[in-house]
């Protein structure tokens, strides 16, 4: 199905669709002249663009090589926000079906999310989605009428409320205390003596009496005290037995690094030890090793060959050789040749290789290097003879002998 201008309904050029446009050149031109800066009219294509690659992404529930390449190069702020609103459309079915975690996972490569960031989102997703299912099917119970108030008659006065007594210094003066050194009467409240000065709180008021302090038991002349234990002594180990503890740690790390190099080596069987390699004047092209497979991954985020197909994955490092800011590592400029002279472009399982898959890097200088697995989905009966690289942007064309030479 032809692409059309989002603007327009123009048929898009073949360069329009390979770089993700949603606009023909005559509309960009518009928008371009009917904005105050260029700046501006990049930013509104930007956003017609992405907008135009999250109502695909919804609609199909994929997400093609091409809209997962503009994407990398938005912000990672903005592919980021694109992620969590396609977590949060993809559950309400309150779950993600294997397509939509395949979907998913080309957007959080895109962001650059990690594995725990890209979980949380989902999760969070879920609950969300679950949770406003479920306030909905609960019935919610009516809410109570407000209680009614009594309106009272227009000309309803209303008591006033009683006086409250007052409590002045004639009802304290009404009981009074005397001095005992002059007998004057005095006001209960008075602190001092109105006429001598005395003071009534050590006279007037009585004090309890103090209670005898507590006896404390004499010992007899003769009683010892019992000595207290003695302190354990600290056991301090001879340099001899020292160094023999830590040869034992050395010796059972030297074990374990052991059965880890060797569980990590059987778990790819069928690895080439063989380098081989081809160069241009400005790339060059190292196959590091080679291995087939009837599956990549594991799960929801796996990938399987047709019937009667298997997967050939090689780890390559591409050299950039005499280029300046020159894009590096592209999937998409590797193609394998079998004997029968068939030609076959790399498979999309190789996403699926998670951090080990093969990625671009847009900006290379010479001297830097992209290391990868790429894998290709080739007939069971078929022998690959040849890998090549060609990125098609000048940087030159070269070939990898994959069948080893034959002695002389």
């Amino acid at each position: 199905m032809a692409k059309v201008c989002k603007n327009c309904g123009k048929e898009l050029s073949l360069l329009d669709r390979f770089t993700g446009s949603s606009l023909c050149d005559d509309c960009f031109s518009r928008i371009c002249s009917d904005s105050s800066t260029h700046g501006e009219a990049v930013e509104r294509m930007f956003r017609a663009q992405l907008a135009h690659i999250e109502d695909s992404i919804k609609t199909s529930h994929r997400c093609t090589p091409n809209q997962e390449e503009v994407l990398k190069h938005e912000d990672r702020k903005t592919v980021s926000d694109l992620y969590y609103d396609l977590c949060s459309y993809f559950a309400s079915s309150n779950r993600f079906d294997e397509q939509d975690l395949a979907t998913l996972l080309c957007v959080q490569r895109a962001a650059r999310l990690s594995n725990q960031e890209a979980s949380r989102a989902r999760d969070s997703a879920l609950a969300i989605a679950r949770k406003k299912e479920l306030s909905a099917s609960t019935p919610q119970p009516p809410s109570a009428p407000p209680p009614s108030t009594p309106q009272e008659p227009s000309d309803y006065q209303r008591p006033s409320p009683p006086p409250k007594p007052q409590m002045g210094m004639d009802t304290q003066m009404d009981e009074q205390k005397y001095c005992i050194y002059c007998g004057a009467a005095n006001p209960t409240i008075a602190l001092f003596c109105a006429k001598c000065g005395k003071a009534f709180t050590s006279a007037s008021t009585p004090q309890p009496p103090s209670a005898p302090p507590p006896s404390t038991p004499q010992e007899p002349s003769d009683y010892q005290r019992p000595s207290p234990p003695p302190k354990p002594q600290r056991q301090f180990e001879s340099r001899q037995a020292r160094n023999r503890r830590y040869m034992l740690y050395g010796v059972a790390a030297v074990i374990v690094l052991g059965v880890v190099l060797v569980v990590a080596t059987s778990s790819y069987p069928n690895l080439s030890s063989q380098r081989v390699g081809g160069s241009s004047s400005n790339i060059a092209v190292a196959v590091n090793s080679q291995q087939t497979a009837s599956q990549i991954g594991s799960g929801a985020f796996s990938g399987t060959p047709q019937a009667g197909n298997q997967f050939v994955i090689f780890n390559v490092t591409v050299t950039n050789l005499n280029k300046n800011n020159w894009p590096l590592g592209n999937p998409l400029y590797f193609k394998l040749t079998t004997a029968d002279k068939a030609v076959y472009s790399y498979s999309s399982s190789t996403y699926y290789l998670g951090s080990n898959a093969l990625t671009l890097v847009s900006n290379t200088n010479p001297g830097e290097t992209v290391t990868g697995q790429i894998a290709f989905e080739i007939p069971q009966s078929a022998t690959a003879t040849t890998l090549t690289y060609n990125d098609g942007l000048g940087g030159g064309s070269c070939t990898v002998n994959l069948t080893p030479a034959s002695p002389a």
